[in-house]
């Protein structure tokens, strides 16, 4: 394991001891007690189908890229969602792990980012529509929900980052790059223009 791993596994454990300290080694012991080991066994049961679901749809961006098996691309989603959910302060920290992952597995790693972003392109645009959804059936069960407006407004908000992510992924998105390769010039430069192509 590289000393930058080694680093970054310290730094998790003592993240992870502070936020039972802040919140209390009591009511976190508390919680999972109540839940139970059955309990969270059937919560991974029950996450299992989306998570290979999930899977599934990224295994389908790597066709013809010489993809690895199914189950490395099982493997990537459930460390990027770890990741994610531990590092959740670090932003789109799970997808670089899960980049990682599939990288590790043999596959390129720019295509190995492409499918990442595209990945997080089609979830972004699927939580909006069934966010939509769901306001739609609770305006439609009870109009004085607390949060009614505040709400709609965070999806409306969502909507213009959507659109910056896919024009991203275009002539928009190489366009951009050129243009900080330019401005920053040197290997940094070189490597950003060479990842978007």
């Amino acid at each position: 394991m590289s000393r930058g791993a080694m680093l970054g596994v310290f730094a998790g454990g003592v993240l992870a001891l502070a936020l039972f300290g802040h919140f209390g080694i009591h009511d976190v012991t508390l919680a999972l007690s109540s839940v139970g080991w059955s309990g969270l066994g059937w919560i991974t049961i029950a996450h299992l189908p989306s998570l290979l679901l999930a899977a599934l749809a990224w295994r389908v961006l790597a066709v013809g890229a010489r993809a690895p098996a199914f189950g490395a691309f099982v493997c990537a989603r459930w460390i990027r969602d770890a990741a994610g959910n531990v590092m959740a302060v670090a932003p789109l920290a799970g997808e670089a792990v899960g980049q990682w992952v599939l990288a590790a597995y043999g596959l390129a790693p720019r295509t190995a980012m492409a499918t990442v972003v595209v990945d997080m392109t089609v979830e972004m645009a699927s939580q909006i529509a069934f966010g939509m959804l769901g306001l739609a059936l609770i305006a439609f069960v009870s109009s004085a929900t607390p949060g009614a407006v505040w709400a709609p407004l965070g999806l409306l908000l969502m909507l213009p980052l959507l659109g910056g992510l896919i024009a991203a992924q275009g002539t928009f998105g190489e366009s951009v790059a050129a243009w900080l390769a330019r401005r920053f010039g040197g290997r940094a430069g070189r490597s950003l223009l060479r990842a978007v192509r």
